[in-house]
């Protein structure tokens, strides 16, 4: 949802005191609304292993510059 996570803005995810990694924000799917993220994952069988997580996004800031 780009309202929560806007185009183009990094998250960083975790889960379970896990750290997940940093993910660029670069699809808005129709079917997902809300705080729920969507990963890429690049098999179906690592997208299975991911599995669903319940966790934590924190939008990364922006660098200040010119």
């Amino acid at each position: 949802d780009p309202r929560i996570f806007p185009l183009s803005r990094y998250v960083e995810l975790f889960a379970n005191d896990r750290y997940l990694g940093r993910f660029l924000v670069d699809d808005t799917g129709r079917l997902i609304r809300g705080p729920i993220i969507d990963i890429w994952k690049s098999s179906c069988a690592a997208s299975r292993l991911f599995g669903r997580q319940a966790g934590v996004a924190v939008l990364v800031p922006r660098r200040a510059g010119p």
